[in-house]
């Protein structure tokens, strides 16, 4: 029994070790160094952007026409908040014949945006789909007033 106990107490000790250590996250598109310097304003296309580094994280909706190459590597520690370990974002901005007017590498410190999580409100009662489904059994309908 005690051989048994030797070999028990490392193997919950390792385990409990390892439930401790960091779990590392990859998040979004970093393109490489080399690749980037390869792209020049005024003379690249967006086909050559997208030869040279793929297609972006996103692409801006309005204004002039920008891709975004978004990379984030987080350390998880267990149930703890995720840290951040690196942080980049790439930013070009094409002109209105498709040729790289700027290439910019954005402040890695800039403040993150939470998305709003509010719901926007609708005219009628609250009611949930059981409520709205079984709020007319029992209703008699109204018959016309004869005139």
């Amino acid at each position: 029994m005690k051989k048994l106990g030797h070999f028990l107490f490392p193997v919950a000790t390792l385990a409990l070790l390892a439930a401790c250590s960091p779990r590392v996250d990859y998040r979004g598109k970093a393109p490489e160094v080399r690749d980037l310097t390869q792209i020049q304003a005024g003379v690249h296309t967006s086909h050559d952007v997208l030869a040279a580094i793929g297609s972006p994280t996103f692409e801006s909706t309005y204004g002039p026409k920008t891709w975004f190459y978004i990379h984030k590597k987080t350390e998880t520690t267990s149930f703890f908040k995720p840290n951040i370990i690196e942080k980049n974002t790439i930013a070009i901005t094409f002109n209105d014949k498709g040729v790289v007017e700027r290439l910019e590498d954005m402040d890695p410190e800039m403040q993150e945006i939470d998305p709003i999580t509010h719901t926007t409100p609708t005219v009628g009662a609250d009611r949930t789909m059981l409520q709205q489904v079984f709020s007319n059994f029992g209703r008699v309908a109204r018959k016309p007033e004869k005139k």
